[in-house]
């Protein structure tokens, strides 16, 4: 009989990359939205007010969240691991 020793969830959004790309990233969401519906999507109004500053500390909050989880993996040392995700469009196409 096995015994589950820790669940952990993470999300995968654009601002677990560096914040000098999220710039990048936004514009291929945009353009993926546009080529999906045909029509461009309305830009956040907390995206045009934000600064490096705002990203950084955003970013470093992510970071700290990522790097709490990976101390608590590394204590509890399970024998296995089991990871789910969703590769959305990475991976799959309509």
């Amino acid at each position: 009989m096995s015994t589950l020793t820790a669940g952990m969830a993470s999300s995968h959004a654009a601002t677990v990359v560096e914040p000098a790309k999220w710039d990048k990233g936004r514009a291929a969401n945009r353009e993926n939205y546009k080529r999906r519906y045909g029509t461009e999507p309305a830009i956040h109004p907390k995206a045009l007010q934000e600064t490096m500053d705002i990203r950084e500390s955003r970013y470093k909050w992510i970071r700290d969240g990522l790097d709490f989880l990976r101390a608590k993996l590394q204590e509890v040392r399970p024998d296995a691991v089991i990871l789910v995700g969703d590769d959305q469009d990475e991976n799959f196409s309509e």
